[in-house]
């Protein structure tokens, strides 16, 4: 919990800067004073504020991110399984949103490693950083596979720079407090349910892929292409019916590619 300030202080920060880059844009192509000055700018008391609709979408995703007690059942859960095993050593914790989550076969699958499952459904980058603590500090874990990104785009609307800076200030949190912890990040995986976004989910992955190489102990894996078919379309055959889940085919390709990945390293 200790980093809620932090992360709300980013997320302000990006809500603020993006504000000002709409406000100049416009200045820039119809020079109209009206929406000039932005709510988070203003110096008059918050009741007396006009309402501006410009700043609602943004209000909105600020407030999502933040109403972070969604999580509460699963993080409880978490809580109480570590209270009960409080001995125990981990060598790899598996984190990010229910892509992990419904990792059922997660254990079986990486065969002799001791690993824990800290996925929670939902989840997004800046929740993960929310709960670093939890996730993954207290169990000291020699290596971390992280998967999130998936949300960020289809539900956050995050942009691609929004969503790199989240990913720079994880690794940055997570190399400060493990410094000797070895890092793999799931690409986002593309699925015939949000193929909408896939090009932009495509976008991360390749800021992803060029982070991990620029940056010691840290390992890009790629889990999307063995979803596409020969022509690259949406394989779906390897999705539930929900079409944004993996089944167990799905999972079973993944735990081949992670599995190797995490053992040569």
């Amino acid at each position: 919990m200790k980093y809620l300030n932090l992360s709300a202080f980013i997320i302000l920060l990006s809500l603020t800067t993006c504000n000002a880059q709409n406000n100049e844009h416009q200045n820039n192509n119809d020079g109209q004073g009206e929406g000039d000055t932005h709510v988070i700018e203003n110096k008059k008391p918050i009741k007396n504020r006009p309402f501006n609709p410009k700043n609602l979408k943004l209000l909105s995703e600020f407030i999502d991110t933040l109403l972070l007690d969604r999580h509460d059942v699963e993080i409880g859960i978490f809580l109480k399984d570590d209270s009960l095993n409080t001995s125990r050593e981990i060598e790899i914790v598996f984190s990010g949103s229910s892509s992990i989550r419904r990792w059922n076969t997660l254990e079986t699958d990486m065969d002799k490693i001791s690993v824990l499952n800290r996925g929670f459904g939902g989840s997004t980058i800046p929740d993960a950083i929310y709960f670093a603590d939890i996730l993954f500090f207290k169990h000291n874990p020699s290596k971390i596979v992280f998967y999130s990104g998936d949300n960020d785009v289809a539900w956050l609307k995050s942009s691609t720079e929004k969503i790199s800076k989240s990913y720079k200030l994880l690794f940055k949190l997570l190399r400060s407090e493990l410094p000797e912890t070895k890092i793999f990040i799931l690409s986002v995986k593309p699925s015939p349910g949000r193929r909408q976004f896939w090009p932009q989910m495509q976008e991360v992955n390749q800021f992803l892929a060029t982070f991990c190489q620029e940056n010691n102990k840290c390992e890009f894996i790629d889990v999307s292409s063995c979803l596409l078919d020969s022509s690259g379309n949406f394989n779906k055959k390897l999705f539930n019916n929900d079409n944004i889940h993996l089944n167990e085919k799905g999972y079973h390709l993944w735990a081949d590619i992670v599995f190797q990945a995490v053992n040569k390293n």
